[in-house]
């Protein structure tokens, strides 16, 4: 079987060459030199990016019915002892903000405050159904409702007992919760998850390819409800979105390395579970992505994406235009990111 996929970028907002489908190998020169210059092409700053100059790094992204856009944020701070080698001087977490963005370029602002009023965490993935919005933020996912007027949301712990590091998150058209870990072996601070090991549960996967997959994507009844299944990814997972069918993934890490967007047959609606692993009390089927019908480099840093059923659209935020990373290779994107899907299908 062949498997073909077409992806149709809107002028408007970027240009992509180099399309991958199946299982080909990517373009050589993709992500090397001068080779983004081929990539990047018009850019538009409806939806900029706020807060890039006053340190505010973007990491969550969902779309609303009104057409604005949530957006997850959190303030690097710089650090200037003499003692931090100068590429680690900018923290990875500091104040915490929501920022929901028009399409008349206005944005509102709600400062994020967890449990025991701390505001310094790493916000990273957000969701939102029936008024409440979700944020992961490292080993928990939160909650709090989303207020009409930009001000404080006091969030809580949604779902106790998550075992995996909570990077992105996505809810399906069930409105099932898919909450995506974020695991780089290459990397002390994001490497292997010994919580995984104290748990009993494996630091890695394979799947029917023989491929090893090091990270874990939860998938809860509800946002608040029950884990349903796991789902074996590959590492650097930074975004994901459930359109039906499919499930996109953003795969990125270092300001200086190609990032990859995926697009995976999805394994709930498209085959059995690969075995069942015990957890809390109860057994939880395990699926792998197998079924990869894209791949495609874009540049340094893509974070969490969307899916827009009503105009067929994957929408993308970056980080790398934050100061944080000023130094990093690649074009520098602050606005969002549209691709216009024209079709992905089996042939």
């Amino acid at each position: 079987m062949c498997r073909c996929a077409i992806l149709l970028v809107t002028l408007s907002l970027m240009t992509f060459c180099g399309l991958v489908t199946g299982e080909e190998a990517l373009p050589k020169g993709l992500g090397e030199g001068g080779s983004w210059e081929l990539v990047m092409d018009a850019q538009e700053q409806r939806f900029a990016l706020p807060g890039l100059q006053e340190r505010w790094v973007p990491q969550g992204l969902q779309g609303m019915a009104d057409g604005s856009f949530l957006l997850s944020s959190y303030q690097s701070m710089h650090r200037s002892s003499p003692l931090i080698p100068a590429a680690l001087r900018w923290s990875s977490d500091g104040p915490t903000r929501l920022s929901r963005l028009f399409a008349d370029g206005q944005s509102q602002h709600y400062p994020l405050v967890y449990p025991g009023q701390r505001q310094d965490w790493h916000a990273g993935g957000v969701a939102y159904v029936h008024g409440q919005v979700f944020i992961a933020d490292g080993h928990a996912v939160y909650s709090g409702p989303l207020p009409e007027e930009a001000g404080p949301i006091t969030l809580r712990k949604a779902i106790d007992n998550h075992p995996f590091r909570s990077s992105c998150l996505s809810i399906d058209d069930q409105g099932r919760l898919w909450v995506g870990e974020f695991v780089h072996r290459a990397s002390l601070r994001y490497g292997l998850n010994r919580e995984k090991d104290a748990l009993g549960f494996p630091q890695k996967l394979t799947n029917s390819q023989g491929e090893d997959r090091w990270a874990v994507i939860a998938v809860y009844t509800s946002p608040e409800g029950d884990l349903q299944a796991l789902i074996s990814a590959p590492e650097r997972l930074q975004g994901m979105a459930i359109d039906q069918d499919l499930v996109w993934l953003s795969l990125s890490y270092g300001r200086n390395n190609p990032s990859q967007l995926r697009a995976y047959r999805n394994p709930l609606i498209h085959q059995q579970p690969a075995k069942h692993l015990a957890w809390d009390g109860k057994s939880v089927p395990l699926y792998h992505l197998d079924k990869q019908l894209l791949k495609q480099d874009v540049p340094p840093m893509s974070e969490e994406i969307w899916f827009d059923p009503q105009s067929q659209s994957l929408w993308v935020v970056f980080e790398n235009a934050a100061i944080k990373f000023a130094n990093g290779r690649g074009p520098k994107i602050p606005h969002l990111t549209r691709w216009q899907v024209q079709a992905i299908k089996d042939d």
